[in-house]
């Protein structure tokens, strides 16, 4: 019986031992101070632009000629902590400064969705033949935070948060769940009491809201998550651009990376065949890659109009000197002041003002009429407008009835073909 008893004391002390051990190592753990990945250097870099455009990120800045050795011959961008990640810098020496930026491209940024849970700090890092050196990067922006969240891959979304610590810029990547965020927006054009474009008996609302439907399913059947900015809105129904519930607010919100507009063409002119817009000063290789899936798959040709043109199948339409004196000229009689804008401003407001400042995003409340809400946003969708066909061409009209599900595969195709390169 005394033995039985003193067993049952050991095993009761073994177990109070047991438990201040777990105690212990989970207060060690918990109090435990986060290891800070700093490199200890006294030399800035001025940035003076940082923005993402779709999922890229891009800055750009100086460092001052006296601070360095111009003899370098190679400059990145240094994601630090337990992992270390190089992002290779153009840059340019002057007499007074090193000019560096990640590209010159809006869309050819560092693809931020491909970094790692973690939180890094960010130096620029200069390297000659005889030896390294780090600047801290001196964020002289007006966006202190910098906020965006990434596409999602396997049902995970990230969260990325730029920020000034530590002496430089900081970003702490981690995983969240928000069903508010979307990875992309499908802009219907038109809709209700707007039909759009008409030609050969159909206006571009029989086959916008159709179209962006199945494109928006097909996606969604790839694990990606897809908002349409209007629904199959009545005849007397009317889906406003601006202000609280206007298509360019309601992109904006969903945070997504990507914006496709699907619309039809028409003209007096005989034309016909696809047309993709794109947002000023852009690689155009996914916009081709779109052109060359949806006539690839659906027989239709690129389109024969010329004005804008940059590719086959690609186009870029900016302000003319048209627009920009009748901008001037509207400010001048509604007595409020000039939009900043140039021959360099994005034409189409559904590219332009989804696409943050970078795009040329400038409907903000100065006349007093709804407006972007987004305007000074320097996170922005990578956004595209989708001009199928013209309805005022037969052979257009006949291909989209009968070869519709191939638009849509033509376009989905491109869009997964576009993110399965990013991995």
């Amino acid at each position: 019986m005394k033995k039985r008893k003193k067993n049952r004391k050991k095993i009761l002390l073994l177990f109070i031992i047991l438990i201040i051990l777990i105690a212990l190592f989970l207060t060690l753990k918990l109090f435990k101070p986060k290891k800070e990945y700093i490199i200890k250097t006294d030399k800035d870099a001025t940035i003076d632009e940082i923005y993402v455009y779709g999922n890229h990120l891009n800055l750009n800045g100086t460092i001052d000629i006296h601070l360095t050795n111009t003899n370098i011959n190679e400059m990145n961008l240094l994601f630090y902590a337990k992992e270390e990640i190089r992002v290779p810098l153009n840059y340019k020496i002057t007499d007074e400064n090193i000019y560096f930026e990640i590209s010159d491209k809006l869309n050819n940024g560092y693809l931020y969705d491909n970094l790692n849970i973690n939180n890094y700090n960010i130096y620029i890092e200069t390297i000659d033949n005889e030896k390294t050196e780090y600047y801290n990067l001196k964020n002289n922006t007006k966006y202190d935070t910098t906020e965006y969240y990434s596409i999602r891959k396997n049902n995970e979304l990230k969260k990325l948060l730029l920020s000034n610590k530590n002496s430089t810029i900081h970003l702490d990547v981690k995983k969240v769940t928000d069903n508010n965020v979307y990875d992309i927006v499908i802009d219907p054009g038109h809709g209700g009491i707007d039909p759009g474009a008409s030609g050969n008996g159909y206006s571009e609302t029989d086959f916008t809201y159709l179209i962006s439907s199945k494109v928006k399913e097909k996606l969604e059947s790839h694990g990606l998550k897809v908002k349409l900015t209007r629904g199959d809105l009545s005849d007397s129904e009317r889906l406003p651009n601006y202000g609280d519930n206007g298509r360019v607010n309601i992109a904006n919100e969903t945070k997504a990376k990507y914006l496709l507009a699907i619309h039809l063409n028409s003209n007096e002119y005989g034309d016909n065949g696809l047309e993709v817009y794109t947002a000023y000063n852009v690689d155009y290789t996914f916009a081709s890659n779109i052109a060359k899936s949806i006539t690839n798959q659906t027989g239709t040709n690129y389109s024969t109009n010329r004005a804008f043109k940059k590719q086959d199948g690609v186009y870029t339409r900016t302000l003319q000197d048209i627009d920009l004196k009748e901008n001037y000229e509207t400010a001048l009689a509604n007595g409020y002041k000039p939009y900043d804008v140039s021959n360099e401003t994005t034409y189409y407001f559904i590219i332009r003002e989804t696409g943050g400042y970078m795009s040329g995003a400038y409907k903000d409340s100065r006349d007093g009429a709804p407006y972007n809400h987004y305007v000074n946003s320097n996170v922005g969708m990578e956004s595209y407008l989708l001009e199928l066909g013209y309805l005022t061409s037969k052979k257009d009209v006949n291909n989209l009835k009968n070869n519709l599900d191939a638009y849509v595969d033509g376009i989905v195709d491109a869009m997964l073909e576009e993110l399965k390169s990013e991995e």
